[in-house]
Order: C-alpha cells, then structure tokens, then sequence
C-alpha cells in the first residue's frame, strides 16, 4: 500500500546507497526537512501509471481532471535551440522529436512519458499502444554516472521494440 512510513518493518525494501554500505531503510526526514519514507508496491506504481494513461479515469469515473494529467504528461518546455536537448511535460519525461540527451530512448512513440524515482524506479507509459511498465530499483547511483541516459534510453526502447503491434 502506498503510505509514508514512520517505523521500520519487514515489509519494507532497504534502499542501497553505496557499493561499499549496507543497505538501510529511508525513514523520517533528510537534512532538509523534506519526506524520505514513502514506499509503494510496483502494482501501485503501475497503476498510477495507468491513471495517466487513462486520463485521471478509473472505472469509469473522473478521479483526477483530464486537463491535469494532460498538463502533466505533454510538453510544456520551450523549444531549445540546441536540438540535443529534450522537452518535457510536467515531472513526466515527455516523448517528442527524439533527442540525444533525453531520458527516453528514440525509438519510443511520440507522446509518449516516462518518470523516474531517485533510486531507479521508472514508468514508462507508451498511449500509442496503450502501455504501461513499471520498473522497480531501490539502489541510488545505480546507473553508472556517465552511463544515466544510456541504461535509461536502453529500457525505454527494449520496452518499445518488445511491445511494438
């Protein structure tokens, strides 16, 4: 279940911050102040996705405005003038013109999103064929500094090649 927890419990999943630590679970605050401890299932990550992909409907019903997710999930950034840059929508990595620096790989459908979590885990929700994949990590740094948007751009595009009517 989705929650913010308070106390440890086997339940929870350790979150590996180095190589060379032993794991630990992120309870409480960091030292700004800011919420550490929210832990969620991949089944509900992936149905948050499906949320989006629906366009705040569930079981026919209008839980989130249509207009919301569409702000969330389609570019809203400027156009760059360097063509390597990519556009976004609102917290969402959001699928135009592909671009060598985005987090989505090329060969993902145009209007297509993905988000990503600080410890690896990713959504990738692709509308053209009514996809969504919920990919679970707990490890912080765990793509390989210089190799990020490589092993991003990676999944994305496994996704897309696999998926692909």
């Amino acid at each position: 279940m989705l929650n913010w927890q308070t106390e440890t419990n086997d339940a929870l999943v350790k979150e590996i911050i180095t190589a060379n630590e032993e794991e630990s679970y992120k309870i409480g605050q960091t030292n700004d102040g800011t919420e550490s401890n929210l832990h969620t299932t991949a089944r509900e990550f992936a149905e948050w996705g499906n949320l989006h992909l629906n366009k705040g409907l569930v079981e026919g019903k209008q839980i989130v405005p249509r207009e919301v997710i569409e702000l969330a999930t389609q570019i809203k950034s400027p156009i760059y003038k360097n063509i390597n840059l990519p556009r976004n929508g609102l917290f969402w990595y959001a699928q135009g013109t592909p671009s060598i620096q985005s987090e989505i790989g090329e060969r993902v459908p145009k209007g297509s999103y993905q988000i990503l979590g600080i410890t690896g885990p990713t959504l990738l929700v692709i509308p053209k064929y009514n996809l969504v994949v919920a990919k679970m990590y707990n490890k912080r740094y765990n793509y390989g500094g210089d190799h990020y948007l490589h092993y991003l751009r990676e999944f994305s595009n496994l996704v897309a090649d696999i998926f692909k009517p």
